[in-house]
């Protein structure tokens, strides 16, 4: 950690240590645990079913099915989507990752053109800032479309999320004060400045947080 970075920025990289310890420990205890055991059993299972009379092992067959459906999902949790970036990381695949569970489609970025774009450095804070202001915006799962707009001009970043209804709605869901009230606490509590325009049709919100390094830009 970088004793020049905003304290904003400090703090979020102290929140992605923590997840990413987390997300070890999680592993380590699925691999040793949940899916030793559920191996352990399917095999037996298939064993069975091999001397089974025939309606005993249809039984047994559909039993080991559902054995590897359960350790199928319980791989997922280990080699999944985790919210954790692999370095080199191009901002519009970090964010489409990250704010998934988020959205019922992927959101759309540009971090592109004019003023300058930031530097690979910022893509993890960008995520981080990014995930938290969609949900603050919007309830997780609710339809919308979100598009992701990131500048970085005089040594800031610009983050700007806009959101508008999905196909067939007339307007977005969630409450306006709610989304209003969560963007200042987060505002707040990043150090940063908060602009917004919540109607019935199109929520925008921008942060600019201060602090860029100056790397190579995001692709």
């Amino acid at each position: 950690m970088a004793d020049s970075e905003p304290r904003a920025w400090q703090l979020l990289g102290l929140v992605r240590r923590v997840r990413a310890y987390e997300r070890r420990e999680l592993v380590d205890f699925l691999h040793d645990g949940p899916i030793q055991e559920l191996a352990a059993l399917t095999l037996e299972v298939q064993m069975m079913s091999r001397s089974a009379p025939p309606g005993a092992a249809a039984d047994l067959d559909a039993m080991g099915e559902q054995l590897n459906a359960a350790a199928s999902a319980l791989r997922w949790l280990m080699d999944g989507a985790w919210p954790f970036l692999a370095d080199q990381t191009p901002l519009a695949g970090a964010l489409r990752q990250r704010t998934a569970w988020l959205l019922t489609e992927p959101v759309t970025v540009d971090a592109g053109g004019h003023p300058a774009v930031p530097g690979a450095s910022a893509v993890p804070v960008i995520v981080d800032v990014v995930e938290l202001m969609l949900h603050a915006m919007l309830p997780a799962g609710q339809p919308a479309r979100a598009h992701v707009a990131v500048r970085a001009p005089d040594r800031q970043v610009q983050i700007e999320v806009t959101l508008t209804p999905a196909a067939g709605d007339a307007e977005l869901p969630g409450d306006p004060a709610a989304a209003r009230a969560a963007l200042d606490q987060l505002a707040r509590a990043l150090d940063a400045s908060a602009r917004y325009t919540l109607c019935a049709q199109r929520w925008r919100a921008r942060i600019v947080l201060s602090g860029q390094a100056q790397d190579a830009p995001v692709q």
